[in-house]
């Protein structure tokens, strides 16, 4: 039926099935599932106004203690968790951004209500490691399972850093494919 798979000397194993996540100068979470029939969802974890540290300003382009706006979400495909993600935004090019996520669940929305009609991947830097409990809970992911990690960022038609954004997926259920629309 598909369901296992039997390798030689290593054993039998559950096959997943992972969600092809493509990572290129347009990356949306809500359009990467729809393109696969998959249903889209987002949990707001947090919502807060907050100073930038050093490592956030130095990505946003803006100085440190300047204020942003960071939004952590769980992202789900149909109903199963997926990914973690904290956005930053500088706060002085985002106002409203907090209700306008709120409202429409989607940072391509929010930032186009308040604008900006269009941004771009700067840069993507993927990496690997072990969930800490909080990502294991929220993910359901045993301790022992392995996030894939990407940190981006976004900048608005004018090249200006709009988003600093880290996002924790769920390895046995996202593959990332690089370089993709």
């Amino acid at each position: 039926r598909g369901i296992l798979l039997v390798e030689q000397g290593r054993g039998s194993f559950v096959v997943r099935d992972a969600i092809d996540y493509a990572v290129g100068p347009r990356t949306r979470f809500s359009e990467n599932l729809l393109r696969q029939g998959r249903t889209p969802d987002t949990e707001i974890l947090e919502s807060v106004e907050e100073f930038a540290t050093e490592d956030i300003a130095r990505r946003l382009k803006v100085r440190p203690g300047r204020r942003i706006i960071r939004i952590s979400t769980l992202g789900r495909a149909d109903g199963r968790p997926i990914s973690l993600a904290r956005h930053c935004f500088p706060a002085g090019h985002v106002p409203g951004m907090i209700e306008l996520y709120t409202k429409y669940r989607s940072v391509t929305r929010a930032l186009k209500a308040i604008g900006i009609a269009d941004y771009r991947r700067l840069s993507t830097y993927v990496t690997a490691r072990l969930p800490t409990p909080d990502e294991s809970r929220l993910l359901r992911l045993g301790m022992g399972q392995p996030l894939l990690v990407t940190e981006g960022v976004n900048a608005d038609e004018n090249g200006r850093p709009i988003e600093y954004a880290v996002s924790c997926f769920a390895s046995d259920r996202v593959q990332l494919v690089v370089g993709a629309t």
